[in-house]
């Protein structure tokens, strides 16, 4: 049987930041969400991080962890309920409503200011940070229930699939599953080549977001999960 995906809450902030507040109704647009600020645009926002997306089920984990965390806890703009993130990958398309369509991108890279929030943070979200998405239909709305576009044949590689067998190394679309190991395995080496510069973490940020943007594929085949 089908699982109902839907939006459950939507978030937007006139003065940007860490959280984002509730709002009864957002509007995409192509470059991001409408008075929505983006305090720190070298490392977010633009067409191709126009929105990100958390999910209700990984924030009821951190909460299981002792961080009291929330819908908008995390900036983001969009919080669903239904939709496995681990199964997500680039190039994965979202319809919200009969209106908005929006890509996935790219994984969203922790930053700093989850801080304050909860220290533990945001290393604890490493593998289950949320995505990054491209507008492709603009338009407006609140809560709605979500179809997802994906291509034939997909295999899953979340920790529930029989696919994933302990380890995504076998699944070719795991790129949110993979985040957390491409994280500690190059830190040390980009450390050691930006150690002189002070904004060391944001290029190394900018380097593991390209990583991932570099393996999106066009997928069409549209099912409702």
């Amino acid at each position: 049987m089908a699982l109902s995906a839907r939006v459950v809450s939507v978030q937007a902030s006139p003065v940007g930041g860490v959280p984002r507040p509730p709002v009864e109704r957002i509007y995409v647009e192509h470059d991001g969400v409408r008075g929505d600020k983006i305090r720190h645009t070298n490392v977010h926002g633009g067409p191709d991080q126009a929105v990100c997306l958390y999910d209700v089920e990984t924030y009821r984990q951190l909460e299981s962890e002792g961080m009291r965390v929330y819908p908008g806890a995390f900036a983001e703009n969009i919080t669903t309920e239904g939709i496995d993130f681990f199964a997500l990958a680039p190039g994965h398309r979202l319809w919200i409503g009969e209106s908005v369509l929006l890509e996935i991108s790219r994984p969203r890279v922790p930053c700093n200011q989850l801080k304050v929030i909860d220290m533990r943070l945001p290393e604890a979200i490493l593998g289950r940070s949320g995505w990054k998405a491209r507008v492709l239909a603009p338009a407006g709305f609140s809560r709605r229930p979500i179809v997802l576009e994906r291509p034939p044949g997909w295999r899953s590689c979340s920790p529930s699939s029989a696919n994933f067998a302990g380890s995504p190394e076998g699944c070719r679309w795991s790129f949110y599953a993979q985040q957390r190991s491409c994280h500690f395995d190059r830190r040390e080496k980009s450390f050691a080549s930006d150690s002189t510069r002070a904004d060391g973490a944001a290029v190394i940020s900018t380097r593991r977001e390209k990583s991932f943007a570099s393996d999106s594929a066009t997928l069409t085949a549209r099912v409702i999960i």
